[in-house]
């Protein structure tokens, strides 16, 4: 595998534009700023934890492999939530800034927030989240955070009860595919996964996660 970090980098990137462009074609203008933002919240909380357990249980079954440049394994896993992570900045935009005159000030603020809040977010998962709770751990904690905000969110957009239905759904297919996907810890599969070199029957008997590595002993059960 090749130039993992740059398709990573890459798919990242083209998720969150285009996030933004469907954002700025289907929806601008089109729905409540505050009630959107709550959805695509819950729906990260969902995303995040379905679209990393679904890879990883392909991957560790067989039925996905890894090409050269780890394209389809990286795509599977982030191109739905990074699509959605995409559209929620402009959103956020147009529920902050909707007066012209305070729209440059605003969108500064805001893009200054996000700036520094992408900072934060790629330096407490290396240092903090993954050698404390590990990868799997990490992203149920990201999903239960996105989860949080959502149903934070959803009263503040829509004070009228019938219209937390949508927002209700949501929230509970994220607590169903968070407890789902804490109940088995696919990452360990991808350790297992059976066009590795392992001996027959293999168990893993040391596990330790840090800031750069993944030490992992494998023994045969036989």
């Amino acid at each position: 595998v090749h130039y993992v970090f740059t398709t990573i980098l890459v798919l990242f990137l083209l998720g969150l534009g285009v996030g933004s462009l469907l954002y700025r074609l289907l929806l601008a203008g089109r729905t409540d700023p505050l009630k959107l933002l709550s959805r695509l919240l819950l729906l990260l909380a969902v995303a995040v934890p379905a679209c990393f357990a679904l890879s990883a249980y392909l991957y560790s079954s067989g039925h996905l492999s890894l090409d050269r440049y780890c394209f389809k394994a990286a795509a599977l896993t982030m191109a739905v939530p990074t699509v959605l992570m995409g559209a929620v900045f402009p959103v956020i935009c147009a529920a902050y800034g909707p007066e012209l005159r305070r729209a440059g000030r605003r969108v500064g603020t805001l893009a200054a927030l996000n700036t520094a809040g992408a900072v934060v977010g790629a330096l407490l998962p290396a240092f903090v989240f993954v050698p404390l709770f590990g990868v799997h751990h990490s992203i149920l904690l990201m999903s239960g955070l996105y989860l949080a905000m959502g149903l934070i969110l959803t009263p503040m957009a829509a004070p009228d009860r019938r219209q937390w239905v949508p927002s209700g759904a949501l929230g509970a297919l994220a607590v169903l595919v968070i407890a789902v996907s804490a109940s088995t810890d696919f990452l360990r599969g991808v350790f297992l996964q059976r066009t590795a070199r392992l001996p027959v029957k293999p168990e893993i008997t040391f596990w330790q996660e840090g800031r750069t590595a993944t030490s992992v002993v494998i023994s045969d059960r036989d």
